[in-house]
Protein backbone atom coordinates (compact mmCIF):
# COMPACT_ATOMS: atom_id res chain seq x y z
CA UNK A 1 0.00 0.00 0.00
CA UNK A 2 1.72 3.42 -1.05
CA UNK A 3 1.78 5.74 2.36
CA UNK A 4 3.05 8.39 1.20
CA UNK A 5 4.78 10.36 -2.23
CA UNK A 6 7.56 12.73 -1.83
CA UNK A 7 6.84 14.85 -4.81
CA UNK A 8 3.49 16.66 -4.19
CA UNK A 9 2.76 16.73 -8.28
CA UNK A 10 2.84 12.70 -8.32
CA UNK A 11 0.82 12.60 -5.59
CA UNK A 12 -2.03 14.97 -7.34
CA UNK A 13 -2.17 13.09 -10.43
CA UNK A 14 -1.98 9.61 -8.38
CA UNK A 15 -5.13 10.51 -6.15
CA UNK A 16 -6.86 11.48 -9.59
CA UNK A 17 -7.58 15.48 -8.58
CA UNK A 18 -4.88 16.36 -11.92
CA UNK A 19 -5.26 14.25 -15.15
CA UNK A 20 -1.98 14.86 -17.54
CA UNK A 21 0.76 13.97 -15.70
CA UNK A 22 2.83 15.67 -13.35
CA UNK A 23 5.22 18.13 -15.71
CA UNK A 24 7.28 19.36 -13.31
CA UNK A 25 11.32 19.75 -14.57
CA UNK A 26 12.50 16.45 -12.93
CA UNK A 27 9.53 14.62 -14.00
CA UNK A 28 9.30 14.87 -17.97
CA UNK A 29 7.92 11.14 -18.69
CA UNK A 30 6.85 10.15 -22.04
CA UNK A 31 3.62 10.28 -22.80
CA UNK A 32 3.79 6.75 -23.80
CA UNK A 33 4.76 5.57 -20.55
CA UNK A 34 2.30 7.57 -18.70
CA UNK A 35 -0.16 4.50 -18.79
CA UNK A 36 2.75 2.13 -17.79
CA UNK A 37 3.23 4.69 -14.61
CA UNK A 38 -0.30 4.31 -13.43
CA UNK A 39 -0.37 0.81 -13.33
CA UNK A 40 2.84 0.45 -11.36
CA UNK A 41 1.53 2.84 -9.35
CA UNK A 42 -1.82 0.49 -9.00
CA UNK A 43 0.28 -2.82 -8.28
CA UNK A 44 2.57 -1.24 -5.61
CA UNK A 45 -0.78 0.02 -3.87
CA UNK A 46 -2.51 -3.29 -3.46
CA UNK A 47 0.56 -5.51 -2.58
CA UNK A 48 0.68 -6.25 1.38
CA UNK A 49 4.27 -8.11 1.57
CA UNK A 50 7.46 -8.01 -0.09
CA UNK A 51 6.69 -11.26 -1.55
CA UNK A 52 3.82 -10.02 -3.00
CA UNK A 53 5.59 -6.94 -4.42
CA UNK A 54 8.06 -9.69 -5.75
CA UNK A 55 5.69 -11.62 -7.51
CA UNK A 56 3.55 -8.80 -9.08
CA UNK A 57 6.54 -6.71 -10.23
CA UNK A 58 7.55 -10.46 -12.22
CA UNK A 59 4.59 -11.38 -13.47
CA UNK A 60 4.22 -7.91 -15.37
CA UNK A 61 7.56 -7.95 -16.17
CA UNK A 62 8.57 -4.41 -14.78
CA UNK A 63 12.27 -4.27 -14.35
CA UNK A 64 12.42 -3.93 -10.78
CA UNK A 65 15.45 -4.11 -8.26
CA UNK A 66 17.08 -2.26 -5.57
CA UNK A 67 18.04 0.74 -5.71
CA UNK A 68 21.91 1.11 -4.74
CA UNK A 69 22.57 4.63 -4.25
CA UNK A 70 19.88 4.63 -1.36
CA UNK A 71 20.67 1.31 0.81
CA UNK A 72 18.42 -1.28 1.84
CA UNK A 73 14.54 -1.67 0.95
CA UNK A 74 14.90 1.07 -1.31
CA UNK A 75 13.61 0.10 -4.74
CA UNK A 76 13.53 0.97 -8.46
CA UNK A 77 11.12 -0.17 -11.10
CA UNK A 78 11.98 0.84 -14.87
CA UNK A 79 8.93 3.07 -16.67
CA UNK A 80 10.40 3.82 -19.93
CA UNK A 81 13.88 4.03 -20.87
CA UNK A 82 16.23 5.82 -18.68
CA UNK A 83 12.94 6.91 -16.37
CA UNK A 84 12.43 5.16 -13.08
CA UNK A 85 10.05 4.69 -10.47
CA UNK A 86 11.89 4.90 -6.94
CA UNK A 87 9.84 3.60 -3.32
CA UNK A 88 11.21 2.69 0.11
CA UNK A 89 9.30 -0.24 1.02
CA UNK A 90 9.10 -2.02 4.47
CA UNK A 91 7.01 -4.48 5.52
CA UNK A 92 3.73 -3.71 3.62
CA UNK A 93 3.71 0.67 3.37
CA UNK A 94 5.45 2.19 0.09
CA UNK A 95 6.38 5.23 0.43
CA UNK A 96 7.32 6.67 -3.14
CA UNK A 97 9.59 8.84 -3.89
CA UNK A 98 9.19 9.83 -7.68
CA UNK A 99 10.30 10.07 -11.14
CA UNK A 100 13.60 10.10 -11.50
CA UNK A 101 15.97 10.66 -15.27
CA UNK A 102 19.11 8.72 -15.62
CA UNK A 103 21.83 8.41 -18.21
CA UNK A 104 22.89 5.10 -16.38
CA UNK A 105 21.54 1.74 -18.55
CA UNK A 106 21.18 -1.15 -15.88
Amino acid sequence: MIRSFKTKALKVWWEGTQEEPPKDKAMKLPQKAVKKLKAILKSLNTVRSFEELKDTFSANSYSFQKYKERGSDWWEIRVSGNYRLLFHFNSATADVTGIEYTDETH
